[in-house]
């Protein structure tokens, strides 16, 4: 997760958010990562990645510094866009895994600008329930989706009533909540 400077908006129209995701994908699949889900809110960012730990920081350095450079000359500024570095938890169990994308996926939900997970289209979830092309950002959904079972109809249908529990499991979202828009 990393969010913008001084609370700021580090998105401002779909342009930037469509800029971020082609950079954001390009760099993961250079640094061979994994995305299993994103949300991009106007301020901040959620990612669940799965690749060497070691790489990510030449990662997150790589996609802020490309994404940055076309924000601020777009917008004629300078300086940070975003604020410290990015903050990051280790997911260790499968269970763990399903609750950090459920949490991403509601993002939106909690901050009160999307009804529902598959009302926002700036995360992954209409990924996992829509037989949506991933040029934008490879999803790998089919390594979560099998989590709930091989038969791709009944893990789509069990991930989608997954997604609708609520749980009061906390992540990094205690550096940001009473941030998010």
């Amino acid at each position: 997760m990393f969010r913008g400077n001084e609370l700021r908006d580090i998105f401002i129209d779909d342009e930037d958010r469509n800029k971020f995701l082609s950079t954001f994908k390009e760099k993961s699949e250079c640094e061979n990562f994994s995305v299993y889900a994103y949300c991009l809110m106007d301020n901040h960012v959620h990612f669940l990645l799965s690749g060497e730990h070691e790489k990510l920081g030449k990662l997150v350095k790589r996609i802020n510094t490309s994404y940055v450079y076309y924000f601020n000359k777009k917008y004629e500024r300078i300086g940070h866009l975003f604020h410290d570095r990015f903050k990051s938890q280790a997911v260790e169990t499968d269970a763990y895994l399903l609750e950090a994308i459920r949490y991403i996926h509601n993002n939106p939900v909690k901050a009160g600008i999307a009804r529902v997970p598959n009302d926002y289209k700036w995360s992954s979830y209409p990924h996992y329930i829509k037989d949506l092309n991933n040029t934008v950002l490879n999803i790998d959904k089919v390594t979560i989706l099998k989590l709930f079972s091989h038969d791709p109809i009944l893990a789509q249908k069990c991930f989608v009533e997954f997604s609708k529990e609520a749980k009061a499991i906390e992540f990094i979202e205690n550096c940001i909540a009473p941030y998010d828009k």
